[in-house]
């Protein structure tokens, strides 16, 4: 029982790894708000310099904290609003935001990683004591519970780096049917921490809420900075009084989601304004933004404020049309599982050997941190039934290994499958929604397995 525990140990250390480039996403969020909303500005500037007309600058980055913007705000007259710089303001407003939620992100970031520590501790302990010939210290089923809180916490992170990727994601055109209490719960994930300092958080979802149509992470962009918002309308120090409230119900084809705070309000005579792209209100670049993603869904957003009284913000979306569950396809059995030569390309070693670990029992593996060095083997003449490439590795990336392959070693294209910690290019992104086979980091390692099983069954069958 105590070596059996050494696997799942290692697959922990690995997702713990995979998941450590998300304290830099945080640091550099501000950085990157403040650069996109400067670069929008100058993209302005330069049109009204060249007789646009319409167009007029109206960007700013204010308060900066330690190099970090606090708020931003953008503005297009709409005769010549674009939507491609609609989609920049978009990406803004979501690094903008990631910036203001850093500290309360790494917060619920750190206590499952303060979890997997103790518990891969106390499992290491119990190794070395059995090495050395000492008498048990744990008992098989208190190793067992440590292992499971261990994997607990991997997933809690897991989870976490999965809001992240998608919220930070370049904004996606494509549209189609989202499942909206999965948004909403997103949302609060976020920006859960950020409330909790100012205010009660109360939360009234039904079990089950219809789909709507509207892109990828868009409505999650939403919430957030309503829920943000409803946040920063209230004074730090007195959470106990007051109260942010997220609800949500359905009726007659329709979704309404509702965002209540108890915060200061807004004055009568501002209330006609707070949809203008020029009404600052907190952090992001405004409730404008809100507007246009919700609009583009087909639905339509409200506030009902009084000075002193706060704020409830209302989100009205229509239905999905296809909102009838789909039945699942019934799973074929298992094919017999013939051991393959893998090849496991990434520089982080211990992700490399947490993927390695979960596949060693039936396959042989071969392990690299570099991506010129995988390059040499198949261009040489080694042959792998499959390969497994991180995405984006420093020197040469995922990317630039299969367009080498492709010529130095065709036949080796329809092999690779990318893991990746994240598509943050449009040329990624573009790379990957191509069709190409790949895994989210942190992989779980059954979805790891049943992946490579169904590459290697479909190359048999090809």
């Amino acid at each position: 029982m105590v070596l059996g525990a050494r696997r799942p140990v290692g697959f922990a250390l690995g997702l713990l790894a995979a998941g450590a480039g998300v304290g830099l996403l945080l640091a550099r969020a501000g950085a990157a708000a403040l650069a996109a909303a400067e670069g929008f500005a100058e993209t302005l500037a330069g049109r009204a310099r060249r007789g646009g007309g319409a167009a007029r600058r109206r960007a700013e980055a204010a308060g900066r904290e330690v190099g970090r913007p606090t708020r931003c705000a953008g503005a297009l007259d709409g005769a010549t609003e674009e939507p491609g710089l609609r989609t920049r303001l978009e990406q803004a407003d979501r690094m903008a935001s990631l910036g203001t939620l850093a500290a309360g992100i790494a917060h619920e970031l750190s206590n499952p990683v303060a979890s997997v520590t103790a518990n891969l501790g106390f499992i290491r302990d119990e190794l070395e004591r059995a090495a050395a010939g000492g008498p048990p210290g744990a008992t098989p089923l208190e190793l067992r519970q440590a292992v499971d809180d261990a994997l607990s916490g991997t997933s809690r992170v897991r989870e976490l780096i999965a809001r992240l990727k998608q919220f930070a994601a370049p904004g996606q055109r494509s549209r189609g049917p989202v499942d909206l209490r999965a948004e909403l719960g997103a949302a609060l994930g976020l920006a859960r921490h950020e409330i909790a300092r100012r205010a009660r958080l109360v939360v009234d979802l039904p079990d089950r809420l219809p789909a709507v149509v509207a892109g990828a992470t868009e409505l999650c962009q939403v919430f957030v900075s309503l829920l943000v918002n409803a946040a920063q309308a209230i004074p730090e120090g007195h959470a106990a009084a007051h109260e942010v409230r997220l609800a949500a119900r359905s009726e007659a084809g329709r979704v309404t989601v509702e965002v209540r705070d108890t915060g200061a309000g807004v004055p009568p005579e501002a209330l006609p304004r707070v949809f203008e792209p020029s009404f600052a209100t907190g952090s992001g670049l405004g409730l404008s933004i809100c507007r246009g993603l919700v609009n583009a869904a087909g639905g339509t957003i409200e506030i009902a404020s009084g000075l002193g009284q706060g704020s409830t913000f209302r989100v009205v979306l229509p239905a999905s049309p296809d909102v009838g569950s789909v039945p699942g396809a019934t799973a074929p059995p298992p094919a017999a599982r013939e051991r393959a030569r893998i090849l496991v390309v990434d520089d982080e070693p211990l992700v490399g050997r947490a993927v390695s670990s979960a596949l060693s029992d039936g396959h042989d593996v071969a392990v690299t941190t570099s991506a010129v060095e995988a390059l040499g083997r198949l261009e040489a003449g080694e042959r792998f039934d499959l390969v497994l490439c991180d995405l984006m590795m420093p020197g040469m990336t995922g990317m630039e290994l299969e367009a080498r392959i492709a010529r130095g070693a065709p036949d080796m294209v329809d092999r690779l499958v990318f893991i990746t910690g994240g598509a943050y290019t449009s040329a990624a992104l573009a790379f990957l929604d191509a069709g190409r086979p790949y895994l989210d980091k942190p992989v779980d390692p059954a979805a790891l397995r049943a992946l490579v099983g169904d590459r290697l069954a479909a190359a048999r069958r090809g």
